[in-house]
């Protein structure tokens, strides 16, 4: 009677363990990153002919950016690959710290913080675009 259990622990530790191919996580990844491209696009031509106010863009940008950061997250990295694709994912889940931040800032009037943290926000996605672009990337890279 174990045995099943057994087996389908088995293919639920390997399904959990798995990872993908370099070439595929880069396919994945740029048709995630193409839509949150996309999506980002859009966000700043609507509203009013100025588009949206600073600080809900910064809100809006930050929670577009971390849902596309776990989907990433999700397809995972080859081994060999691994550390240099947490190292990426890290300067993006900085940036969404730093984006949260601003729009709190700004909300609560504070421009200098909200300058500091827009700033930090985007030198960490600048610097994951290089990042990505080394690891061959096409729309994750900007």
């Amino acid at each position: 009677m174990r045995r099943p259990l057994v087996g389908v622990l088995l293919v639920l530790t390997a399904a959990c363990s798995a990872t993908v191919p370099k070439a595929e996580l880069i396919v994945r990844g740029d048709t995630i990153c193409a839509e949150l491209n996309d999506q980002i696009d859009r966000l700043a031509g609507a509203g009013d002919d100025d588009g949206v106010p600073v600080g809900p863009y910064f809100e809006a940008f930050a929670r577009l950016l971390s849902e596309a950061v776990e989907e990433i997250k999700a397809i995972g990295a080859p081994e060999e690959d691994a550390e240099t694709f947490d190292v990426m994912l890290a300067h993006l889940d900085h940036a969404v710290e730093n984006l949260e931040e601003a729009a709190t800032a700004l909300g609560e009037q504070d421009d200098e913080t909200a300058d500091a943290a827009a700033q930090a926000a985007f030198a960490g996605i600048e610097a994951f675009n290089r990042l990505a672009e080394d690891f061959g990337f096409e729309d994750c890279a900007g």
